[in-house]
């Protein structure tokens, strides 16, 4: 039974091979056989490669759309917070203008701080750089830098990735733990160096309740914006750390190897007529499968850094450019200039019935 069903299992083989009428046994065919059924895995491995690979692009484009709309959403929740606050502390006075000037350096300092911990390119600029331009004080700076450790998170670091090569090193950088380690330490202290200016922030906002420049409503207001700025700015920092599985990357890596290692046997069992017309189809067959390959693992490389510079709105240069200007705005306005006649008219009149039944300094008349 044995050798019954073993020849009708080579017959059908060699017949589906050769043609009909040849379906006896030689010693040169089990090979033949053998190259066929390896060249039929091989294309259903390639097959498995072109669907994994496109699937993981179609994921990666995914999360760099999420993440586009983070850093957006974060730069609009930071304006949010200026436009409230200097609707609230409006005003020509020293002492509102001081407050409102404190709160629009710790604002931008706290987005670049956030930002600083997701960019390589941002990661070479410290407390000093801030310092230079005039964004922090030097005694906020010593403050800033004990809280982030600005010695380690500064200095570069020999596995950070910004232009990947090849897929191998990209292979070799996703699992080194050392490295994922090291980036963790960074943003923890970004995060930590940003909550701290928040929080200096939210004393500022106190402190002018405590001095009768607002209202414990105003001061909810807030609050509330403050603490959703916050949430937005770890919820970006938090999302662009994502990667995917190591075993996803591994799986792929083996079914390119399979598929390359058989590709040999896929090329003996295609029928080829020697004739000059038949030549440019197989050029061209060639090079569409090597431009579909080389395509998605082009795609792949790109995509791996969220921040770098070749990516449409991802750069967040500008992203913080943009920010600090409009925050500058909405902070900077002054009732002497930029309000029309009637509007300044109407709002004098009655913030001078508020000073005479409080008292120019909020305290009471009496």
């Amino acid at each position: 039974v044995y050798l019954s069903a073993k020849h009708k299992l080579w017959k059908l083989g060699f017949v589906t091979f050769h043609g009909d009428g040849q379906w006896y046994l030689k010693e040169s065919n089990f090979w033949k056989i053998m190259a066929s059924d390896l060249a039929t895995i091989c294309d259903t491995s390639r097959v498995m490669v072109a669907f994994l690979l496109l699937y993981f692009v179609r994921q990666k484009i995914g999360w760099h759309e999420r993440i586009k709309t983070m850093v957006w959403t974060a730069a609009r929740k930071v304006e949010n917070v200026s436009f409230i606050i200097g609707g609230i502390l409006s005003g020509d006075d020293a002492y509102k203008t001081k407050a409102r000037h404190d709160i629009y350096r710790w604002l931008v300092c706290a987005h670049f701080l956030n930002h600083r911990a997701l960019s390589p390119h941002l990661a070479k600029f410290s407390e000093t750089s801030l310092v230079g331009c005039g964004l922090m004080s030097t005694e906020e700076a010593v403050i800033i830098a004990q809280r982030s450790e600005i010695e380690e998170t500064t200095r570069p670091r020999g596995g950070m990735l910004q232009h990947p090569a090849t897929s191998v090193r990209l292979q070799l950088i996703q699992n080194d733990v050392g490295s994922a380690l090291a980036h963790q330490n960074d943003r923890d202290a970004m995060a930590r160096a940003r909550d701290t200016m928040v929080w200096w922030m939210e004393i500022q906002l106190q402190s002018k309740v405590k001095e009768k420049m607002l209202d414990k409503d105003k001061l909810k207001k807030s609050m509330a914006a403050l603490w959703g700025m916050r949430d937005s700015l770890e919820e970006l920092m938090l999302e662009s750390t994502r990667q995917q599985m190591f075993f996803w990357v591994i799986l792929t890596q083996s079914l390119v190897d399979l598929y390359v290692i058989l590709s040999p046997f896929n090329a003996l069992t295609v029928h080829y007529h020697a004739h000059l017309w038949t030549l440019p189809t197989v050029m061209v067959r060639t090079w569409l499968v090597a431009f579909f390959y080389e395509s998605l693992m082009n795609i792949t490389r790109t995509l791996f850094n969220p921040f770098a510079m070749d990516l449409d709105m991802l750069h967040l240069d500008p992203v913080l450019l943009m920010t600090e200007r409009s925050v500058f705005a909405n902070l900077g306005h002054t009732e002497e200039h930029d309000m029309p006649q009637r509007l300044k008219d109407l709002w004098w009149k009655l913030r001078a019935g508020g000073e005479a039944e409080n008292g120019p300094d909020g305290t009471s008349a009496k």
